[in-house]
């Protein structure tokens, strides 16, 4: 399906001048040519990587700009910039790679869990889990610091797997009090394309002894289209064993929707951005709207996610979202604190804040 390229510019340059010929590649590239009497068209993203005073060769030069390439792809950027804080190859990130490593096998990383409301009932439904990692002389280290290292390196199916066998106890937990919850889990891009992931699932799930459909996995839209085929192939898959799927970050990818109707998916997630202003913005509320109707239209449920205040959510309500979740409804919180939540929200729906 797709062709790589390599351009290579003669220094001096400057990066300024590399941006400007890349935008200049870029609209050259998508210039509509003719075939046969057929009017045609590229789809194309560009790497864009510097030659620094590092040493490297062009070897290590080309992978930089695959890296580049692909968050581009993830980012939905027609031009993606190499970064060293990005590359799982530098020695900063290899040594954070080894300290992931020891925190795994340490229990140093924990699960919090973000509560999801339904809009019908004002209960608590559900939460989804969020691994977190209390480094012991760094303190919090940020999700958006250690994530993208796992997802680059052998460290992230044993983290996927820690934060699934927590989270299906914690809802056989939840169960147990017989108010039939369900748990959250997000897969990343890595976790689609490694075919082991259905094994996985089907044995913690069954270990668990949680229902395969209160448990629901989470794939954001982006992840989806990197590589649509397998994508979908996985999760027809998945499907198989009961559990449930959900395209997170709704409208911040690029899915079309003739792509979009055929994934088997159970609920679309409203991607924050266009949440938080739909009290203010009427065409981040036209968006929302349209996102729900397309939804229900297609079957699926939809949680709206980034709701932060009451009218917010009174909105969402009145727009027929099905789910939400934010700070408003509760922050990622100990799995302590949600059983708390949980009881609250049981014990008196309306008062939930």
């Amino acid at each position: 399906d797709g062709h790589e390229l390599a351009v290579v510019v003669p220094a001096p340059a400057g990066e300024d001048r590399l941006r400007e010929i890349a935008g200049e590649l870029i609209e050259r590239l998508h210039e509509p040519f003719t075939v046969d009497d057929l009017r045609l068209g590229l789809s194309s993203r560009i790497g864009l990587v510097a030659v620094r005073d590092d040493g490297a060769d062009a070897r290590t030069l080309l992978r930089r700009a695959e890296g580049a390439v692909t968050h581009a792809i993830g980012n939905d950027l027609e031009i993606g910039e190499y970064e060293v804080a990005r590359d799982v190859h530098s020695p900063v990130r290899m040594a954070l790679v080894g300290e992931l490593r020891r925190a795994l096998e340490e229990r140093e990383l924990t699960v919090l869990y973000q509560p999801k409301l339904s809009l019908a009932t004002d209960r608590i439904v559900g939460g989804e889990s969020l691994v977190r990692w209390m480094h012991p002389t760094r303190g919090m280290v940020p999700p958006d610091e250690f994530i993208p290292v796992a997802e680059h390196s052998n460290v992230l199916r044993p983290m996927t797997l820690f934060v699934l066998d927590m989270a299906l106890a914690r809802c056989e937990a939840w169960r147990q009090t017989g108010t039939g919850q369900s748990v959250a889990v997000n897969l990343s891009v890595r976790n689609l394309l490694d075919h082991r992931i259905i094994d996985d699932v089907a044995r913690l799930v069954g270990r668990s002894g949680v229902p395969p459909e209160a448990l629901t996995l989470e794939i954001t839209e982006s992840a989806a289209m990197l590589d649509p085929g397998r994508a979908r192939e996985v999760m027809v898959e998945l499907r198989a064993l009961g559990v449930h799927l959900a395209i997170d970050d709704f409208g911040a990818g690029y899915a079309s929707l003739a792509y979009l109707k055929q994934l088997p998916a159970n609920e679309l997630k409203v991607d924050k951005t266009f949440v938080q202003h739909i009290e203010s913005d009427p065409r981040d509320r036209a968006i929302v709207r349209s996102s729900i109707d397309l939804a229900h239209d297609l079957g699926f449920k939809v949680v709206a996610e980034g709701v932060e205040t009451a009218a917010a959510m009174a909105l969402l309500r009145e727009l027929g979202a099905d789910l939400v979740q934010g700070w408003h409804i509760g922050r990622p919180m100990t799995a302590e604190a949600f059983d708390v939540a949980l009881a609250g929200s049981l014990a008196a729906p309306a008062r939930l804040r």
